[in-house]
């Protein structure tokens, strides 16, 4: 197929599946203005492939876009169904259809742009991506889970890999070769990942200033161009300090590279000095690096989102009930990032105790309780077969 086809059939595939489950995200986002459009094709591709990954796991299970497409009816059917007969789904999207709107036209453009600029240096050379393209390509032949590792004949591959899972399914559904399914997984990471942070700022500000149209809408673009395309002001200091030198400089000895690693370690023994990495979204993108600390950014995101929802749950009078499905939405959120990248829990984990402490005097024990239930149980079942 010519590159255009198989960008479309992803799109096409990835969005699917944000909308086989966004019933469920839907009921589990109650308390954000956007009820989770912003966040619903990671919310959608991790739902999908979680049950696969969970059930895989423990005793293994078939891997191809029979039991993918089986996973997303499953979740399909219900959700559509409860969200039709018992929600007002369908009603709130009618009212909030500019709001769609504008967040597909960004997802659409961010996707359709970083795959043009990818198409300037598409190569899958240097640094990690020949282990990335490993773990892709492994994912996508495999045919069942848990995932063989490419090195290792025998084994499964030790390392968490849920990412690659994710964009395999993907791969394997709209069939689609893992030397293109790379590239295609670093422009979803980006354009989800950039509406997603948008979509964080768009919920805040609504929250704390109220539904002004353009204010929200101002803060939702700042906010996904702070997250992955800004990065750090070496760049712009370099410039402004020689502009001759920074531009004919290149990439790897030039402004590229060295924004990367501009925090020095000192005080060694033998009195040297070491660059700290210090890479951020928009260098991993320009490198174009799938490591899992970046194929995870829309679920991170995603994770912070659920947060925000579960702070409003916490804050505004219900009945402990209706902490059953904020909290395992944390939960299977904390899951996902466990099996995709587990440095990323601590952050969520420890966001999760501040607001809960934050929110200690406001709320009563059942509350609390059915919250810490649901939480735990959501997060056990999606990290125990993985541990």
């Amino acid at each position: 197929m010519s590159a255009f086809e198989a960008g479309l059939l992803w799109y096409c595939a990835i969005s699917l599946a944000g909308l086989a489950t966004y019933p469920l995200l839907y009921l589990a986002t109650e308390r954000l203005p956007d009820r989770g459009m912003s966040i619903v094709r990671p919310a959608g591709l991790a739902l999908v492939i979680l049950p696969l990954w969970v059930i895989g796991n423990i005793s293994g299970i078939p891997f191809n876009s029979w039991t993918i497409a089986a996973a997303a009816f499953l979740l399909a059917a219900p959700g559509w169904w409860y969200g039709h007969a018992h929600s007002d789904l369908m009603a709130f999207v009618s009212r909030n259809l500019r709001t769609l709107l504008s967040f597909e036209i960004a997802t659409v453009t961010l996707f359709a742009g970083y795959l043009v600029f990818r198409g300037f240096n598409p190569d899958i050379a240097d640094t990690e991506k020949p282990m990335e393209l490993a773990f892709l390509n492994s994912a996508i032949h495999a045919g069942e889970i848990p995932v063989p590792d490419p090195w290792f004949a025998g084994e499964p591959i030790n390392y968490y890999y849920f990412g690659y899972l994710a964009m395999a399914a993907v791969s394997v559904v709209a069939r689609i070769p893992g030397e293109v399914a790379f590239n295609l997984s670093l422009a979803t990471t980006f354009a989800l990942a950039t509406v997603a942070g948008g979509g964080l700022a768009y919920n805040l500000n609504a929250l704390i200033s109220g539904y002004r149209r353009l204010q929200n809408a101002f803060a939702a673009v700042l906010g996904g161009f702070l997250l992955t395309i800004a990065g750090n002001i070496h760049g712009a200091i370099s410039f402004f300090r020689n502009p001759d030198e920074t531009i004919s400089a290149g990439w790897w000895q030039g402004i590229g590279w060295s924004s990367s690693r501009v925090i020095e370690d000192s005080g060694f023994d033998d009195g040297s000095a070491r660059n700290v990495i210090t890479e951020f979204p928009a260098f991993s993108m320009i490198l174009g690096d799938l490591h899992p600390h970046v194929i995870t950014y829309p679920w991170l995101i995603m994770s912070f989102a659920l947060l925000v929802n579960m702070h409003q749950t916490l804050i505004e009078p219900a009945h402990w009930s209706r902490m059953i499905v904020p909290g395992a939405a944390i939960g299977l959120a904390i899951g996902i990032l466990y099996g995709s990248n587990t440095w990323d829990v601590p952050i969520i984990v420890a966001t999760l105790g501040m607001i809960t402490l934050s929110t200690f005097r406001r709320i009563d024990w059942p509350k609390l309780g059915a919250l810490a239930a649901a939480t735990a149980l959501a997060t056990t079942v999606a990290i125990v077969p993985f541990a």
